[in-house]
């Protein structure tokens, strides 16, 4: 007979109720936040999020709080809230500049530059995506507790507001590149994304 496996999300909120430093329920209350958003349920995600935002210190700008506008930021996305997630990846860009955290700030300006897509900014979502590939490591960063985005979705994207201006030739290129970063790093959806960009 065999043993019950424990699911990423139980584990998380095991954790975070036995913990009792901060820090650890700020980090188990942003994974199980992950995990629900990886799963498609968004209000869950949003749930965890709150949860984790609670135990943040709001006197203190870290890349914590930058993960935490990110991950807001990509929740109001899914939930077609394209405003107040601009709002949220300016946030996360202010601090990140204060931290001198390139990825993150790369980060801040892919998720500003997706909403203003929403929003029918093309121009401007075409410079905060420029303003992304330009500042995103060129070195590998260190893993965080958020998955950050990849060069594949800021190239991706770039294509995509190439395509809302007309400027097809240009579309190609960037979704090309998208397509070849997505292949190096044998990424699950950065490849089908790319190829229905092609489409």
């Amino acid at each position: 007979m065999g043993t019950a496996q424990t699911s990423p999300e139980l584990l998380s909120i095991e954790k975070f109720k036995r913990s009792s430093a901060t820090n650890d329920k700020i980090l188990y209350a942003f994974t199980t936040a992950e995990y629900y958003l990886d799963t498609d349920n968004i209000d869950a995600s949003q749930k965890w999020l709150n949860i984790a935002r609670d135990f943040l210190n709001p006197r203190v700008a870290d890349s914590t709080a930058c993960l935490i506008h990110s991950l807001q930021s990509e929740l109001f996305y899914y939930s077609g809230l394209f405003q107040f997630g601009k709002d949220e990846s300016l946030k996360e860009i202010l601090i990140a500049k204060k931290n001198k955290d390139n990825l993150l700030i790369a980060d801040g300006y892919f998720f500003l530059g997706i909403h203003q897509i929403e929003l029918k900014q093309y121009k401007d979502a075409q410079e905060s995506l420029w303003k992304s590939s330009k500042i995103y490591p060129k070195v590998q960063a260190p893993k965080r507790m958020r998955a950050i985005i990849q060069n594949e979705h800021i190239y991706n994207n770039l294509a995509q507001v190439k395509i809302k201006l007309h400027e097809l030739d240009s579309a190609f290129f960037y979704n090309q590149k998208a397509y070849d970063f997505a292949l190096k790093a044998k990424s699950r959806r950065g490849i089908p994304n790319t190829e229905q960009t092609f489409g």
